[in-house]
């Protein structure tokens, strides 16, 4: 392995920003959100944040073909 590479260690996940996530969370049927909050402490926490939760809830608009 080179000098300046870094490993990450096997318990490492990366984290994806928040927006992106609650985006994707907001596709998904509200009982597997609801099951979603038992992955991790940040996940519970931004599923149950009260301005997340209002965007959670939004119907989705478009014309889907």
């Amino acid at each position: 392995m080179e000098a300046g590479c870094s490993k990450m260690s096997a318990g490492a996940v990366p984290v994806l920003p928040d927006d992106p996530l609650v985006e994707i969370l907001s596709r998904v049927p509200a009982k597997s959100v609801c099951r979603f909050k038992c992955v991790s402490k940040a996940w519970c926490d931004l599923i149950t944040d009260p301005d997340n939760c209002k965007k959670l809830r939004q119907p989705m608009q478009g014309l889907f073909v």
